[in-house]
This record gives C-alpha cells, structure tokens and sequence, in this order.
C-alpha cells in the first residue's frame, strides 16, 4: 500500500503525520527522527496489525478528533 504525507506536527517527542491514501487519511505517530531527515512524499506503507487502533469516522469525542478537519 502506498501512501502520500498530508501534513506534519511536532508533538514532542513524537512526529505526527497525516498519509492520504487512496483518497483517505491515516494518521500516523513515530518518534521524533533526532537528526534524521523527517519523511516526505510518497511513501510504501506497512504495519504491524496488532498495533493498529481504529476509531469511528463520525466520532464527535475531542480526543479524538484530529485538529482543522
């Protein structure tokens, strides 16, 4: 699966990127990269399923909605 970086924030320790893909958006948190390049374009995406948290597309709960959408 591939995807393209939307967006960026610095949260921190942690790198928050917004990946559309096939005409929706995953949002996506890694470490800070401390001294490497931050991810830009196209990217192949992967994931370790166990991982993964999923929240409803019409959630009205602030927390988890993602800021400006």
């Amino acid at each position: 699966m591939s995807g393209e970086i939307a967006s960026q924030t610095a949260i921190g320790t942690t790198v928050r990127h917004r990946i559309e893909v096939a005409g929706q958006y995953l949002v996506v948190d890694e470490p800070h990269p401390a001294g490497r390049p931050i991810l830009t374009g196209t990217l192949a995406l992967s994931f370790d399923p166990s991982r993964l948290r999923v929240w409803p597309a019409n959630s009205t709960a602030p927390e988890l909605r993602w800021p400006g959408l």
